[in-house]
């Protein structure tokens, strides 16, 4: 079978709380997908087999997801496993767009992948279930849409939301000291609000968005080279070539596996910390 992606706009009115929409079914040619940090809250519902998410490279340590899970903010990889073929309908969440709507402290859900029952209210998993049948058609997903444009949202300070922007639109390059000196809040009260509102410090979220845009820029025919000079211009000193199993932070590495054949980073060696 064929693997079948269909990603659907969120549309303008949702752009600081959604990133869109997917429908996706077939199967994968390999045993797992592992899913490196993209800055987003991704929460899907499976139409088919369970599958099993987690930080383990073997899928049987990891948790099994019959119904639907949510991934809070990722600093290291995710492994997911479908355990039959993947059929799914998903929604990509931005981090303050899921506490505006739900009131969730992301700081719970960090690193985290969970039952969306747990999280979400019972109304609006039925809303989700309720476009099941089209689940894979247009008509399907602006239903989506309306039921996430139509859910009350909380007042979130208009300072989170600017800051939150600048952070994405520089891909991390901002001077957050600069920006802190002028939005006119105490520097420690922003990095709370921000760690409430999204999960991690804005120092961290920075971080993922510059790995996020460094490797974007590399060309799908380096293979191991392109990922060996990501993690260079990311504080790490040259050494063996990067395989896909290689993490990006010390010891975010599973214990079965061996430990890293690189150096200790010389510069700054908590990029994702």
């Amino acid at each position: 079978m064929s693997f079948e992606f269909l990603p659907f706009a969120p549309g303008p009115d949702l752009e600081p709380i959604l990133d869109g929409t997917f429908f996706a079914r077939g199967r994968i040619p390999y045993r797992s997908d592992k899913i490196l940090p993209t800055g987003l809250i991704p929460v899907l519902f499976t139409l088919g087999a369970p599958h099993r998410m987690g930080k383990s490279v073997d899928p049987a340590l990891n948790e099994e997801f019959a119904h639907s899970w949510l991934e809070g903010l990722q600093t290291t990889p995710t492994f997911n496993t479908p355990t039959d073929g993947t059929h799914v309908i998903g929604l990509l969440f931005e981090p303050v767009g899921l506490h505006a709507l739900f009131g969730v402290d992301m700081r719970t859900l960090r690193d985290r992948t969970v039952d969306a029952r747990s999280v979400l209210p019972a109304r609006f998993i039925a809303g989700i279930e309720a476009v099941y049948p089209e689940a894979s058609t247009e008509a399907g997903h602006a239903q989506l849409r309306q039921l996430i444009a139509e859910w009350p949202r909380s007042p979130l300070p208009g300072w989170l939301w600017r800051l939150y922007r600048e952070i994405k639109q520089t891909r991390g390059d901002i001077d957050l000291a600069g920006w802190y000196a002028e939005a006119g809040v105490g520097a420690r009260a922003i990095v709370e609000r921000f760690k409430r509102a999204v999960g991690v410090p804005p120092k961290r979220f920075c971080r993922i968005h510059r790995m996020l845009a460094l490797l974007e820029a590399v060309d799908p025919r380096e293979a191991g080279r392109g990922r060996r000079r990501c993690v260079t211009q990311l504080g790490w000193r040259p050494g063996p070539p990067v395989g896909p199993a290689t993490d990006f932070r010390p010891g975010a590495r599973p214990a079965s596996l061996p430990p890293p054949r690189w150096h200790p980073p010389t510069t700054d060696r908590r990029w994702l910390r």
